[in-house]
């Protein structure tokens, strides 16, 4: 679908002057309208703006007022670097960002100080910071939305400033006001009225332009976002502006300025602040939805054809996209938005042809044809077992974003991680109902388990870690886990979930993604992963299994591991002198009772110490006489050398040696951890 349903007369007057537009889809073509209402829009206002800003300038004022204008200019642009931002969620899960900052405090006090001569400043500032954003953006369509914005906001800007300027006048104000009684607060009141007046007039007329051109675009937004703007952003402190105009009055210069710096600090933390609470907001959601996606998939018919509408409902909107496409490469789109687009098929073979995880930055040019920059891009390859070929794609396109997109790609991943699990489950349903072997879907739910063990063993300077599991059968309930957290630190993994079979692998499923995910939100903080993961599963899980768990943080640096253990094997530590030190239990293990807590340890490992955490698989391997190995055992094999790699040979040695012809009964998980 093309721009030819677009029948109003700017359509036509867009496709003689450029025919190139008339292949773009509707989307983009009604996005380039809304660019090109807005330009001559802008244009217009500029010059009337223009006009009346000579007529009304005192060149004195200008000479006399220099310095007060230009320091607060810089601090205007100081502070448009750090707008701060609210995320609104619809019901229908659309998210809406309002952005905003102080500037327009500074710029009103300062109005009230030196008269309209200060707009000249403003628009000379904004002329610098346009010329570096067209530099930074080099494609036409983006230095076109920038000068848009730029005519449109400063001319609006502009405007309001003026009318704000002589209302204030008029009403008995003076330059600057010199006290806070009662006629200069009337004039400054109807000043700010006024001022929202026509900032909110002259937007609104923008949309009602494009209403009437029948730009959809323009009558979604609507005033809603503009009034939202406005009674978000700029009207709360907009009255604090004549308490700068009286500092100045009172202090000169020097009080102006420590005002001005006063709303750059609450400038900049609400501009961290932002930033902190939308992203902990997008982690959030995205944990909720992943495990409602998980739940759904688990409830619904294994059929393929459920996994759309279950994408649809829990996947649209969790990351705030522009677009996403979900694919397989044997031809199954799983999810497309917007769904109204053509699939672009030039996107799908670059992806087939160079699966992997990638990020696109706003001025980089993606690879394939007919793609240019301005968005950031990422894709995500979707793979049945890790290492093998991958057999779809996840391609998302953001259309703003605040914060690293490369925190997006754990959520991404798990999201890859739970289709292929989809995929695998209606897989198994149909081959287990056309051969009847119930030994081959456990065979796959194996291979399903092994694709969440890591890929790979961190390499940490100064330090020797090595890991391995032993499943007693084709799924195993035991798990381990080795996670690169933000700031350097490493955590450490182990667990068993106290059953055996297809039930103790799901259940090790679920558990391994809900301590995952926790593992991140709470960085520093065993306990409490333990405690939100033993909250969800008791939520999600109605079952009498239960897991014990040892987690531990590990500063490379320091040594210092920060641990917690939920009714685990106690590890031990043998240090450099001989001596022995056991990190005992700190809680009961998860899925008892939703009561419980865990406490929180310290213990620092020394060079040459030594670190083994294990599962009890190997204390009780059991011999043709029924022996157990036990703990003794164990410790004797674990002081005959320092070096992890021997260490974890020699202990998988001793127990294969002592059980001799006897069956493995349990589940082995080994992770060993040596600082040199």
């Amino acid at each position: 679908m093309t721009q030819a349903d677009s029948p109003n007369r700017l359509s036509r007057i867009i496709v003689r002057l450029w025919p190139q537009a008339g292949n773009l889809p509707v989307r983009d073509f009604t996005i380039l309208q809304r660019e090109v209402v807005g330009t001559l829009y802008g244009m217009v206002l500029f010059a009337c703006m223009l006009g009346w800003l000579t007529v009304a300038t005192d060149r004195a004022d200008l000479q006399a007022n220099w310095l007060l204008m230009l320091s607060g200019i810089i601090f205007i642009v100081i502070i448009n670097q750090l707008s701060f931002f609210w995320i609104l969620r619809q019901p229908d899960g659309e998210t809406e960002m309002i952005s905003g900052n102080l500037s327009v405090l500074i710029g009103l006090a300062t109005l009230l100080i030196v008269g309209p001569g200060l707009i000249w400043m403003l628009l000379l500032a904004h002329l610098f910071e346009l010329a570096h954003r067209l530099w930074q953006y080099r494609l036409f369509v983006q230095r076109w939305n920038v000068i848009r914005n730029s005519l449109v906001s400063q001319s609006t800007l502009g405007l309001s400033y003026l009318s704000c300027y002589y209302a204030f006048m008029m009403l008995g104000g003076s330059l600057p006001p010199n006290d806070l009684g009662l006629i200069t607060l009337g004039a400054m009141l109807g000043a700010l009225l006024v001022f929202s007046a026509v900032l909110l007039g002259c937007f609104a007329l923008l949309f009602l332009l494009q209403i009437v051109l029948k730009q959809t675009a323009g009558r979604r937004m609507g005033m809603q976002y503009l009034t939202r703007f406005i009674g978000l952003t700029i009207m709360p402190p907009l009255p604090f502006a004549l308490l700068g105009a009286v500092v100045y009055s009172a202090y000169a210069l020097t009080g102006y300025l420590f005002w001005c710096t006063s709303v750059v600090m609450i400038n900049l933390i609400a501009h961290w602040l932002s930033k902190s609470v939308a992203a902990s907001d997008q982690r959030r959601e995205e944990l909720a939805r992943l495990e409602a996606l998980g739940r759904s998939i688990l409830t619904s018919p294994p059929e393929l054809a459920a996994l759309p509408t279950l994408l649809v409902q829990h996947v649209s909107g969790m990351f705030r996209e522009r677009r996403i496409c979900i694919g397989l490469f044997d031809g199954q789109i799983l999810l497309r938005r917007p769904a109204d687009e053509p699939v672009d098929t030039h996107l799908l073979a670059w992806l087939a042809a160079h699966p992997g995880e990638r990020i696109w930055q706003p001025h980089e040019n993606p690879p394939w044809p007919g793609a240019e920059g301005r968005f950031v891009r990422i894709t995500v390859p979707i793979r049945a077992v890790e290492n093998e070929p991958a057999i779809g794609m996840i391609f998302l396109e953001l259309g703003t974003l605040e914060g690293d997109p490369e925190s997006m790609l754990p959520a991404l991943q798990t999201l890859g991680a739970t289709i292929v699990s989809a995929i695998h489950r209606v897989d198994e349903h149909r081959r287990t109902l056309r051969l009847h072997r119930f030994d081959q879907e456990l065979a796959m739910a194996g291979q399903i388990q092994a694709s969440f063990l890591p890929t790979s063993i961190p390499a940490i300077p100064g330090w020797q870690l090595t890991a391995t599991l032993r499943p007693a059968r084709e799924t195993s309930g035991d798990f381990y886990d080795l996670l690169l957290l933000p700031g350097g630190g490493l955590g450490l993994i182990i667990a068993d979930v106290a059953d055996k079979g297809t039930g103790a692998a799901l259940f090790m499923a679920l558990s391994r993604t809900l301590l995952r995910t926790y593992a991140f939100e709470y960085r520093d903080d065993p306990a409490s992963v333990l405690r939100a993961a033993n909250e969800r599963i008791l939520m999600d899980t109605d079952s009498t299994m239960f897991v014990t768990v040892f987690y531990g943080i590990l500063d490379p640096a320091t040594g210092t591991l920060r641990y917690a253990n939920a009714g685990h094997n106690p590890p031990f530590l043998l240090r450099h002198d001989g001596s022995l030190a056991t990190l005992t239990n700190t809680g009961v293990p998860l899925g008892i009772d939703h009561e419980r807590t865990w406490a929180t340890r310290d213990i620092t490992l020394a060079q040459s110490d030594v670190l083994v955490i294990y599962t009890d698989g190997i204390t009780e391997a059991q011999n043709e006489h029924e022996e157990m190995f036990e703990t003794r055992r164990l410790l004797t094999v674990a002081r005959t050398t320092t070096d992890a790699h021997q260490l974890q040979e020699h202990i998988l040695d001793a127990v294969t040696t002592f059980a001799g012809n006897a069956a493995q009964s349990d589940d082995i998980a080994l992770l060993i951890l040596a600082r040199h």
